[in-house]
């Protein structure tokens, strides 16, 4: 199964750092949309090692900036931006929805998942 995660976004001083995760055991390129504060925005492509190679002209985003080849081996992946966090508005794993991932609730920065209220004794 595929399945990838946002695991962590992090301040460090200028620079946010961004930490994927591969969560199940099928290894994928990966796309990231970053929409930022002041309306523009930026993809991003992660390729894979074992692949070697990147991907072409897409149909979603004619411009993207490559990023260093993502280890299958390694189940994370950190890369830093030279922005601000408080001027990234939001943080997506494939938005277009073409990655047989099985689980998009944790593909979003930040989280849209509904938390449940938990009571003392429930």
């Amino acid at each position: 199964m595929v399945d990838y995660s946002i695991k962590s976004v992090n301040k460090m001083g200028d620079q946010t750092k961004i930490t994927l995760a591969r969560v199940k055991e099928i290894p994928m390129p990966i796309d990231v949309f970053i929409r930022f504060k002041d309306g523009t925005s930026k993809w991003y492509n992660i390729p894979l090692r074992i692949m070697r190679g990147e991907k072409g002209k897409d149909l979603y985003s004619s411009e993207k900036t490559i990023l260093p080849d993502w280890p299958w081996v390694y189940p994370e992946y950190t890369f830093s931006l030279d922005v601000k966090l408080n001027k990234i508005e939001e943080i997506v794993i494939d938005p277009s929805g073409r990655l047989a991932d099985v689980n998009q609730d944790d593909n979003v920065y930040p989280s849209k998942r509904k938390r449940k209220v938990q009571f003392k004794g429930n």
